[in-house]
């Protein structure tokens, strides 16, 4: 499941709600197979915007969300590593499943 329909929406809205999270999770994905190399959501997030696939408005929250998705769709794996993230805290990165 993309949309974690949190709020009740219906119709239209839910639709372009669900929309928006697709096509974010094949922007993560897309972002996955450019780098061929494990990343952080960060690092995600700031290639996502260098790439103009989201704004700086957009919470890294939905990045996580779509590597979560992805994870679960066994895409993405998650490693061992680690790397600096928001706030200088580290995260742990993902990669393509081999």
């Amino acid at each position: 499941m993309g949309y974690y329909n949190t709020t009740n929406e219906t119709g239209q809205q839910l639709s372009l709600f669900k929309k928006l999270v697709t096509s974010q999770d094949e922007a993560v994905h897309y972002v996955f197979k450019e780098s061929n190399e494990p990343l952080g959501p960060s690092r995600v997030y700031n290639k996502l915007c260098f790439y103009g696939f989201i704004t700086e408005a957009t919470p890294i929250t939905s990045i996580r969300r779509s590597i979560s998705n992805l994870t679960k769709q066994q895409i993405l794996t998650k490693t061992d590593v680690k790397e600096p993230g928001a706030f200088g805290r580290p995260e742990y990165c993902w990669e393509l499943k081999q």
